[in-house]
């Protein structure tokens, strides 16, 4: 099972637009992430490779960046 916690964001990393990391770091982010790990099994240290069929979507984008 994978654990998930909650952090605040510092501003001083975002800068003045808190909204563009939500997409790596939301909902998006979690579900291109849990979807490469979980579902596809495909784990950082392996040579695999993955089809993302949505990957125009948001995301399909992310989960080609996930390691």
């Amino acid at each position: 099972m994978l654990n998930v916690s909650l952090l605040q964001l510092d501003k001083r990393l975002v800068g003045a637009k808190p909204s563009l990391p939500l997409s790596l770091l939301g909902i998006v982010g979690l579900t291109s992430f849990l979807g490469i790990r979980e579902r596809a099994h495909i784990k950082p240290d392996g040579n695999q490779t993955c089809v993302v069929s949505g990957a125009a979507g948001a995301c399909g984008s992310i989960a080609g960046q996930v390691k």
